[in-house]
């Protein structure tokens, strides 16, 4: 941006003709001697503030009557929340609300820990997952674009519990696992 007028041109219109000129050759560098800053010691000014626990960050704000929220979220990514039983929770001390959120519920209480524990003690009824949860079924499901591309091969050789010393061959175990 050409700072006086405003003007402003594009990246990509400048590189093409950027790449068509010769590089600066033979510029010459500055004597270690006049060097400033590169080989100095350059301590953080907020070391000795971090390590004995003086800054003042978000979290250590405190005001009159202030709560904390913590939340629960479905184990099944993007799934939702189909219900949930909070009447444990809601009688713990210092919880003051307790509400569904997408995807999980959200507790508000006068600490953390308590927080923490009002959620332990909902029972939820999560939504499935929206997306395969088996290996298996997953190579199932790209299969047909694997044979479509020709790019990935799914491929069985050998035998990994009986190499590992897991099984001995004719076991039950080792039977029943290859099949």
């Amino acid at each position: 941006m050409h700072l006086p007028d405003g003007t402003a041109i594009p990246y990509a219109d400048l590189a093409a003709g950027a790449a068509g000129l010769d590089p600066v050759r033979g510029t010459p560098l500055r004597d270690p001697s006049e060097w400033r800053l590169v080989g100095q010691p350059m301590p953080r000014l907020d070391i000795e503030a971090k390590s004995t626990g003086q800054p003042i960050y978000g979290l250590d704000l405190e005001i009159p009557r202030m709560a904390r929220a913590s939340v629960r979220m479905n184990p099944n990514k993007g799934a939702a929340l189909n219900a949930f039983d909070a009447s444990a929770a809601e009688a713990m001390p210092g919880v003051e609300r307790i509400f569904a959120i997408p995807g999980g519920v959200a507790v508000i209480a006068s600490n953390t820990w308590y927080a923490f524990q009002a959620l332990d003690a909902i029972t939820y009824d999560w939504a499935a997952a929206t997306y395969p949860r088996l290996s298996e079924t997953q190579a199932l499901a790209v299969a047909p674009a694997d044979v479509a591309t020709e790019v990935t091969r799914l491929q069985t050789a050998g035998d990994a519990l009986l190499a590992s010393g897991a099984v001995n061959e004719g076991t039950a175990l080792h039977e029943e696992a290859a099949a």
